[in-house]
């Protein structure tokens, strides 16, 4: 096969992908997100500062650096309910002073159900809320408490997370959603910082703001289109 063939196929696809649809036949939708994990704690509350400022590592001359980027697939439910799956992968942490804080790398997997404020009543705009359960693999990077240094019990942690949520979703252009949204995260332990029950606080807690795009479509729609244009392609 040669690289017209291939480019040929290629373009069939995706111009197959951009054409018009509503939302409810396009049951599903894959996109990208990138965003802010805030924390609250026993070293304090973070939530709200949205700061992407780096911070000096103890003990190396690297940086922390702020911020997730992640994966979503999201499907249809009915008109007022979605079902969203998401993963995402950044750093975790909060700063009050040099003595004063912590950063973790973490793995995040949620599942939620969104509820659409408005159903279908309006296909440019849809507010939602949310609820789900989410479980995340975290590693200690950094941890300096009160001129101390703290190690987890487990250098990987691992958490199960109950989430609550809003935004909104509006569809760009047939296809395109920007979603953006804020997702507040109960955990099930109280090491983050390094430290189990520091001021007995109680368990942390985290807030994750992101935006992200998605890509709605049908993927039996899309199996057979493309088995359609492969047959005829083979048979000329």
């Amino acid at each position: 096969m040669n690289f017209k063939k291939i480019g040929l196929i290629a373009f069939t696809g995706l111009s197959f992908l951009s054409a018009n649809a509503q939302t409810a036949e396009k049951k599903l939708a894959i996109g990208f997100q990138l965003g802010l994990s805030e924390y609250a704690g026993d070293l304090g509350n973070g939530f709200g500062q949205f700061s992407f400022q780096s911070r000096p590592l103890q003990g190396t001359s690297k940086g922390s650096n702020p911020g997730f980027a992640g994966m979503s697939l999201a499907m249809y439910v009915n008109p007022y309910i979605d079902l969203a799956l998401s993963m995402n992968a950044g750093e975790w942490g909060y700063y009050l002073a040099n003595d004063k804080s912590f950063n973790s790398r973490f793995m995040a997997t949620d599942l939620s159900l969104r509820y659409k404020l408005l159903g279908e009543r309006c296909k440019k705009v849809q507010p939602f809320v949310s609820v789900g359960i989410g479980t995340r693999s975290i590693s200690r990077i950094d941890s300096v408490i009160f001129q101390n240094k703290h190690d987890f019990d487990d250098e990987h942690q691992r958490e199960i997370n109950l989430l609550a949520g809003i935004g909104f979703k509006v569809n760009v252009i047939p296809h395109i959603t920007l979603t953006v949204q804020s997702v507040f995260g109960m955990t099930n332990n109280d090491q983050a910082e390094g430290s189990p029950n520091l001021e007995h606080y109680g368990y942390d807690q985290f807030l994750n703001h992101s935006i992200g795009i998605s890509y709605q479509f049908d993927p039996i729609q899309v199996h057979n289109h493309l088995h359609e244009k492969v047959r005829k392609w083979c048979n000329k």
